[in-house]
């Protein structure tokens, strides 16, 4: 099977919806309002600085930074995880009652290194009838092509196994949502620019699954 192409970004909610069955993901612009948007990306600036002075920072593929645990460090991603919109659109996938199972935020630096290709729920056995979990991946700077966006694979989601063929860039400005059903084969590219780009990676699950 090839790889479709990522339906465009959306700003109605429905018609996302409609992209998540077909293709495993969607992108929903303007989500973030920009004075939300610019408290969670001072924040995430803040927290990662104060880990990269601290002990034991997370920095991998070069330039590249995890923030691990962000819920217990700033009361706006409080705000993030239960942010009604995009909440709506989880439940779609992962039925009434869906649990945050962690948030974290992904800095892609210059010169950054890309990331494997995955499943985000590769640990459950197949079939997989139905999403497990998914995530929602907040952008807080512009994802361009250049920049490391995600890479996902439209349509993989009902695939017995990885796809074939390039993933598709899903680039868009700051304050989109990339959703993201677990059963969609994804990554991240590498960093071709002169600038860091920073999301916020919500990861939800069903109740009956484990955080």
């Amino acid at each position: 099977m090839s790889v479709a192409d990522l339906a465009p970004i959306r700003s109605d909610v429905d018609d996302a919806l409609a992209d998540l069955r077909a293709f495993g993901c969607c992108r929903v612009a303007g989500l973030l309002p920009p004075a939300l948007l610019d408290r969670v990306a001072a924040a995430v600036s803040r927290l990662a600085a104060a880990d990269r002075d601290g002990p034991d920072p997370y920095a991998y593929g070069r330039t590249n930074q995890r923030v691990w645990s962000l819920i217990h460090r700033d009361d706006v991603f409080l705000e993030l995880a239960e942010h009604a919109p995009a909440l709506g659109i989880m439940r779609s996938m992962l039925g009434p009652d869906p649990l945050l199972s962690n948030m974290s935020a992904n800095i892609v630096g210059p010169g950054g290194a890309g990331m494997v290709a995955h499943w985000d729920q590769d640990w459950a056995e197949r079939p997989w009838p139905h999403a497990l979990v998914a995530h929602a991946i907040w952008m807080l700077d512009d994802f361009t092509e250049a920049n490391g966006p995600t890479l996902v694979w439209p349509g993989s989601h009902l695939l017995a196994g990885p796809p074939q063929g390039e993933g598709r860039p899903a680039t868009g400005p700051a304050g989109t949502c990339l959703m993201v059903d677990g059963r969609t084969w994804h990554a991240v590219a590498p960093n071709r620019s002169p600038s860091s780009r920073r999301g916020v990676l919500a990861y939800y699950c069903r109740p009956y699954i484990r955080q």
